[in-house]
């Protein structure tokens, strides 16, 4: 039978820790096996570290395809003149409420990401 595995990297190999993750698609007898098997491609993938330090997060049956890297793909689109302008006016006019730049840059960026899909999904 063919299991999806969601693992989360150790901590000892991790940077930033909590945010790598690494996901298969395994075929295995059962579910100990097929985590066995995640964990060991998992390692070799990484090139260090001991296979059961991956911490297994998910295991669902079937092959199944995280599409959450379609979304981080469209995230990653460069952003044009008029985007960036736009983005200079917001931190301008709000530079004054005690909040810091980086996070209006990142609620910025985030409103253009939502106008693009929407202008994506409306097409």
């Amino acid at each position: 039978m063919l299991y999806t595995v969601l693992l989360l990297q150790p901590d000892t190999i991790a940077d930033p820790f909590g945010q790598d993750t690494f996901m298969t698609c395994v075929e295995a007898l059962n579910v100990p096996d097929a985590i066995e098997i995640a964990q060991a491609l998992a390692q070799e993938a990484a090139g260090e570290g001991e296979p059961e330090a991956w911490f297994v997060l998910f295991v669902c049956g079937g092959q199944h395809e995280n599409i959450r890297d379609q979304g981080i793909r469209q995230a990653n689109v460069p952003l044009t003149e008029a985007e960036i302008d736009t983005m200079r006016t917001i931190l301008a006019d709000t530079a004054l409420d005690g909040t810091r730049p980086e996070a209006q840059l990142k609620h910025a960026r985030s409103i253009f990401i939502k106008l693009r899909h929407a202008e994506l999904t409306e097409a």
